[in-house]
């Protein structure tokens, strides 16, 4: 969000060539794949019946905890009166976004109903609590669908192919969740060792390394030149203006293949700090707007003066990273606390259930 608040005094605080390092549209993207493949990926290995009966019991209060925590911080925030974006926001000339969040006064009962419900679309509330929280509407969808699906897998007869099929289906009808099926589809692929063997071939580190300049280019492009006008076109500006209205998506594929048949990749996502950001991402994620409309806010406010410099600009957006890092951190232990209450509880509802054959699945091709 770096751009949004400070990119109208400074017009350079991102450009082209660091946008994909700061791109908020394709790192939703990519959180769509990763999720469908951490979904699917324990039956996958294991077929597990019982756990993904599990996980379908825990969906709705492993997304809806931690959001309904986010929500009720928001509403003490705004209690106290230490919202400060509405300030800020005219000082970094950001009013229609900055300072247009949470513009209203604060209701316990329609906290809670935006939380429950509201921020999955079921039931109409008088106020958005977290703008951000747009993505749980697809996130639920999504995971309902994929949980549907690998229930199925093992009677298809061509399960990669059914996968990628519904992957074009649903990236022409529904946009974002065929990214779901790309991330099933490279979970059938690692159960399958094609990831493994692609990463020890020789080529592999080549194709990545492809993939992710690719990725990198596909970004430069949309942002550092204008889109080719839709009125004057040959195939290749079509081919271009295609692209660039269809990056992100794109950009998020080609970064996770990318990077799943990367060997240094595969490596860097097993260390003890990729752990240990992946553990606190969600809470990074709810966490970041109640803290930019408190704690950065009011960092701007208290800087105002010096706000005509770029690195004053840089420094709150670090301390405002560093601050949301450390919030997030005691955010995750928090709802792991009641997540582990909300999977002692489904292991008490759902038995372990003996095993039975499964239906013989047919080869991919």
């Amino acid at each position: 969000m770096l751009q949004q608040t400070f990119g109208n005094i400074h017009v350079d605080v991102v450009r082209p060539s660091t946008w994909l390092f700061l791109d908020g549209p394709t790192a939703v993207q990519i959180f769509f794949i990763l999720s469908g493949d951490a979904l699917s990926a324990a039956y996958l290995s294991n077929k597990d019946i019982t756990g993904l009966k599990r996980m379908v019991l825990k969906r709705y209060f492993r997304l809806t905890i931690p959001v309904l925590l986010t929500v009720l911080l928001t509403y003490l925030i705004m209690k106290f009166g230490l919202m400060n974006n509405g300030k800020a926001g005219v000082i970094v000339h950001s009013e229609y976004w900055l300072g247009n969040f949470l513009q209203f006064q604060p209701s316990i009962a329609d906290a809670l109903k935006f939380a429950l419900g509201g921020v999955y679309g079921w039931v109409p509330c008088a106020h958005i609590w977290n703008v951000i929280l747009w993505t749980m509407y697809v996130e639920i969808r999504g995971s309902f669908m994929v949980f549907l699906y690998i229930f199925c897998v093992p009677y298809l007869r061509r399960p990669l192919l059914t996968t990628i099929a519904l992957f074009i289906l649903l990236t022409i009808f529904s946009g974002y969740y065929g990214l779901f099926f790309i991330g099933v589809f490279l979970g059938q692929l690692r159960t399958r060792g094609t990831l493994e063997i692609l990463r020890n071939a020789r080529i592999g580190l080549g194709v990545s390394m492809l993939l992710i300049a690719a990725a990198y280019l596909l970004e430069f492009r949309r942002t550092g030149y204008p889109i080719p006008d839709a009125a004057s076109l040959g195939i290749l500006s079509s081919i271009d203006r295609f692209l660039c209205f269809h990056a992100s998506p794109i950009i998020g594929i080609l970064l996770v293949c990318g990077f799943y048949i990367c060997a240094p990749g595969v490596w860097f996502l097993e260390t003890r700090l990729s752990s240990f950001l992946g553990r606190i991402s969600f809470g990074l994620y709810l966490m970041q707007l109640p803290l930019m409309c408190s704690f950065e806010s009011y960092l701007i406010v208290t800087h105002q003066n010096s706000m005509a410099s770029i690195n004053t600009a840089f420094l709150i957006a670090f301390i405002s990273v560093m601050a949301t890092g450390l919030a997030a951190f005691v955010f995750t232990i928090i709802d792991d606390y009641f997540q582990n209450l909300i999977s002692a509880v489904t292991r008490k509802l759902i038995k372990p259930s003996p095993q039975t054959a499964a239906p013989k699945q047919m080869p991919a091709f």
